[in-house]
């Protein structure tokens, strides 16, 4: 069982975060002041800067998924090198001045004993704007 850790990271931002001991995790940010959909940009870059500057291969495609009634629109990326393979989704939904952001990551070698977690938290997870 993993259990979830939460904090407030600023000023009308609060962030929950689950993890494995081999580096899958979730977090959700809640913003209570902005639409985090302008900030998915930027998360997918600092994610992934310090890959892409060791020589990772980059893919990265639009994403949509469906949380109850609320559709949460997004980026997945991969990066790659060698046998060592990130998947990340970077999601969000919100309205003008607040909203969710949805970040997952897992090496690909670990689904096998880490993608219940996640297919867990998106079975579970649900928004309230």
């Amino acid at each position: 069982t993993h259990r979830p850790n939460k904090a407030t990271l600023g000023e009308g931002l609060d962030q929950t975060m689950v993890n494995t001991s081999l580096g899958t995790g979730v977090f959700v940010q809640e913003y209570f002041t902005m639409n985090p959909a302008q900030v998915i940009n930027m998360v997918v870059k600092e994610l992934t800067k310090a890959e892409i500057q060791e020589g990772y291969e980059y893919q990265e495609k639009e994403v949509t998924k469906k949380v109850g009634e609320l559709e949460l629109v997004g980026k997945e990326v991969i990066t790659s090198l060698e046998s060592v393979k990130w998947i990340r989704s970077v999601l969000s939904c919100g309205t003008e001045t607040s909203g969710v952001l949805v970040v997952t990551f897992m090496m690909e070698q670990n689904a096998a004993t880490d993608q219940e977690l996640i297919t867990h938290f998106w079975e579970t997870l649900k928004i309230e704007l």
